[in-house]
């Protein structure tokens, strides 16, 4: 859809630019519509509609939590560059945590995660990890 916004932009400016040039008639108001129509083709050409139009983010928690899951990624790169072991394993933890948020975050709009949908998270989790230990 912003793709076709550009489009569309470029194209209008090109017909107003090529309606003007057939008129032919010397005026100001011709002279501002041929500008006014190069100025909506390279905003077109540029992809200025695709920057300009409005875009809603609906998924706010999602979002938040996937920003603190790359903050994680940057730690644990610094931290193995500086060969802190010990760190590595602590932000290796925080992470498989934060995936855990990323998996409640999906599918909530909003900014927050519902309480119910944590608990219902966390009984998952148990009920996991008591299979695991009935198995192994």
């Amino acid at each position: 859809m912003r793709a076709g916004l550009d489009r569309t932009l470029a194209l209008g400016g090109l017909m107003i630019v090529l309606l003007q040039a057939m008129i032919m008639t010397e005026s100001q108001t011709q002279a501002a519509l041929v500008v006014f129509g190069l100025m909506l083709n390279q905003a077109g050409y540029w992809g200025l509609g695709r920057r300009l139009a409005l875009h809603r983010r609906v998924f706010l928690a999602l979002r938040a939590e996937v920003d603190s899951f790359l903050r994680l990624v940057r730690q644990l790169n610094a931290q193995v560059l500086e060969g802190s072991a010990n760190s590595v394993v602590q932000t290796r933890s925080e992470m498989i945590d934060a995936v855990d948020k990323i998996c409640m975050a999906a599918g909530v709009i909003g900014e927050t995660i519902p309480p119910e949908k944590i608990a219902e998270h966390r009984r998952e989790k148990e009920a996991a990890a008591g299979r695991a230990a009935a198995q192994g």
